[in-house]
């Protein structure tokens, strides 16, 4: 009940047992009797609708979607929407407590930089040199990343196409949280100088950032997870597993029968985990080289691809494995195909240091526990990201920098992109609404000069995405 109610409801009975007393507005009986009971009234009603809300995590969801029920909270206890929210995010955290579970923090962005060499190593450096961890990059809106272990070198990561020496390198960024995605070619500064190398820049974007778990999403994730987590169906090995692991999410849980199911040759019991974020993270393998052509990866997999391997001695091609039915999982038959073979007498120890992704195997390692042992072939794979390349013209009102703008377009394009989970599409209408979001914007030209996947060209109106493939944004051109 709202104040005009109470008050309709108060003079009502006045006057059934009154009819000479007057009751309009600015009467003493009005202004003093009726208005401050029926505002009493509606601040009760309110609170113990508040209060109520707050008791299971579907009603949270529900009040969360209810904005006007928050504004009239917000009115009737007189304080700001901002001070509400605060109070729902505290209730809903203790009433999840009841249940062991916890709102998962914000994750800093990861990726990989690459650090540009023109020259190759002195005779003094010949046996190999180290870029060490801690080197800081950033890009030029001053979003800062730090390089986050050492990486050994050596000549072996020429680059022929670019005639430099090119040397890949994990990095974190400095802020937790959806400000560290950044696409394409953005990292572009050294805070300060590295010996021997003079450029540095990002050849794929830095993703996985996520700000602290939204009230809505944490509500909707505990009712999910008490509802039912029964360990031998998708739905609970979904839930366990997000659990587990907070740097996650989204997964994708495909069983028997399903049309992307490639393990399952119509037995059943071999259900596959997609997995939206990457970690990739650097390893040397040394491997007793015995003078092969190929050599198979039998350490930590998979293995990264786009990203540079390099070897302690000879040259080789790498193929990641796409075609295998275990590809992009810890059992992906990733090789080397040697061009120039080490020199001397086999069998001899070589050192091959590779990126690999670390979500999947502490993911599988998980799966594999006696605990979580259902009889059933689970593997976690690697899901499959779409880069996708805007590039549009762009007006904005007089009086406001251009590049300021533009920076105010990547934030927000970046939060909004890097959101989308497993399956969710990507429309060409969804980037005009967020770019006039963005204080400035006076309009885009249309139609946009590319709207589509990094790999193809043209423009299109909409951008698809398999349940096992999630958007990134790859490059994004403004001018």
């Amino acid at each position: 009940m709202d104040i005009s109610q109470a008050y309709k409801s108060l003079k009502d009975l006045i006057l059934q047992e009154r009819s000479d007393i007057t009751v309009v507005p600015k009467t003493i009986v009005s202004d003093v009797f009726l208005v401050p009971n029926a505002t009493e009234w509606t601040k009760s009603s309110v609170m113990t609708a508040f209060v109520s809300g707050m008791q299971s995590f579907e009603s949270i969801l529900s009040m969360i979607a209810d904005a006007a029920f928050l504004d009239t909270v917000a009115e009737a206890l007189e304080i700001t929407l901002e001070d509400v929210n605060g109070i729902i995010t505290g209730a809903l955290d203790q009433l999840a407590s009841n249940y062991n579970r916890s709102r998962k923090p914000a994750v800093i962005a990861t990726g990989v930089v690459n650090f540009y060499r023109p020259n190759p190593l002195s005779n003094a450096e010949i046996t190999g040199g180290i870029l060490s961890a801690g080197v800081e990059v950033y890009t030029n809106a001053g979003v800062s990343y730090r390089v986050s272990e050492d990486v050994p070198y050596n000549n072996t990561y020429y680059d022929s196409n670019l005639n430099v020496y090119v040397l890949d390198a994990p990095v974190t960024c400095l802020t937790a949280g959806t400000p560290g995605n950044t696409e394409a070619y953005t990292i572009t500064n050294l805070k300060s100088a590295v010996p021997g190398f003079g450029n540095v820049t990002n050849k794929f974007s830095i993703t996985n950032g996520l700000d602290a778990e939204t009230n809505e999403h944490f509500a909707d994730r505990c009712k999910t997870e008490i509802s039912g987590n029964n360990w031998g169906t998708p739905n609970g090995i979904r839930n366990v597993v997000l659990q587990q692991f907070p740097q996650l999410s989204d997964i994708l849980v495909v069983g028997p029968n399903d049309a992307i199911m490639h393990r399952d040759n119509n037995w059943g019991g071999r259900p596959d985990v997609y997995l939206l974020e990457k970690n990739l993270q650097l390893h040397s393998m040394t491997l007793a080289y015995n003078g092969e052509a190929i050599t198979y990866i039998e350490d930590s997999r998979p293995i990264a691809p786009n990203q540079a391997i390099t070897t302690s001695e000879g040259s080789f091609i790498f193929n990641s494995d796409t075609t295998s039915l275990e590809a992009g999982s810890a059992r992906s038959r990733d090789y080397l195909i040697w061009t120039v073979r080490p020199a001397g007498s086999y069998p001899k120890n070589i050192t091959v240091t590779y990126f690999y992704d670390k979500n999947i195997t502490d993911v599988q390692t998980f799966l594999e526990q006696d605990d979580y042992n259902t009889g059933a072939d689970i593997l976690a794979r690697q899901s499959t990201e779409i880069k996708v390349d805007i590039f549009f013209e762009l007006i904005v009102f007089p009086g406001y920098a251009f590049a300021t703008v533009v920076d105010n377009i990547r934030r927000v394009l970046n939060n909004y992109i890097n959101a989308f989970g497993l399956g969710d599409d990507l429309e060409q209408s969804d980037i005009i609404n967020q770019v006039y979001t963005v204080d400035g914007v006076d309009r885009i030209v249309l139609p946009m000069s590319k709207f589509n996947r990094a790999e193809l060209t043209g423009t299109v109106d909409r951008v698809l995405a398999d349940r096992n493939e999630y958007i990134r944004l790859n490059i994004l051109s403004v001018g």
